[in-house]
Parts: structure tokens; sequence; C-alpha cells
């Protein structure tokens, strides 16, 4: 059992994104299963075109205004958006308004992660 205010989880910067940080809510001493991040962008902040080979993640915007690459596709994305991303499927993130953006990103636990930056 686990129950913390996210306020209290140390934020981390992102070295690989733009004015971006990510919070573990839910990682390797409290997960079984899977893991919850929390990403805060500033505005003008971003991550740039990725992918991850060796598993899926979903998302949910809690506030601001995204706009989210996911293969050729651009969309605009907010608050109450959920988003699914398939592994080895290229996305990119841009924070285009003028208001932190934070979502939330699950994914299964696994003893490494990769990220693979798209050219």
């Amino acid at each position: 059992m686990y129950v913390k205010k996210a306020d209290e989880i140390k934020k981390e910067i992102v070295e690989v994104a733009d004015k971006t940080e990510i919070q573990w809510l839910i990682g390797e001493d409290t997960g079984k299963e899977f893991f919850m991040r929390k990403f805060t962008m500033k505005p003008g902040g971003g991550m740039p075109k990725h992918y991850h080979n060796n598993y899926d993640h979903e998302q949910y915007v809690l506030k601001g205004k995204l706009k989210l690459g996911l293969g050729d596709e651009v969309f605009e994305v907010g608050a109450g958006n959920v988003v699914y991303i398939p592994k080895n499927m290229p996305h990119w993130y841009k924070n285009v308004g003028n208001e932190d953006v934070e979502f939330l990103c699950l994914i299964p636990k696994r003893k490494e992660y990769h990220m693979e930056k798209v050219e």
C-alpha cells in the first residue's frame, strides 16, 4: 500500500528535453506491475522526436495545451485528453500555451528503458 502527496515527491530535470521535469509518482520502490510518472513542461518547452522499443505508454493530460506528434500526425491536446503510444511509435511534444503542461504517463515495469532519438 502507498499513499503520498505528489508535491512531496522529488522533481527531476529531463535531460533530453527542454524546460521539462519528471516525478516518479509510482516507481521502483512502490510499483509492482507499472510505473506512474508526472511530467511538467514549461511554456515553450518540449521533448524531441523519439521512440521506445520495449514498451507502450498511456498518458492523461491534466492541464495546459500541447502539440503532440505521433508518427506522421500532429495533434493539439489539452486537459482531459487521453493518449496511447505503442512501442516503436515516433513521438514528440511541444508546449504551445502560456501555462505549464502537466500530464501523467503510465508505463509497464521494466529492467531497462530505452529512448531512441529520431533525427
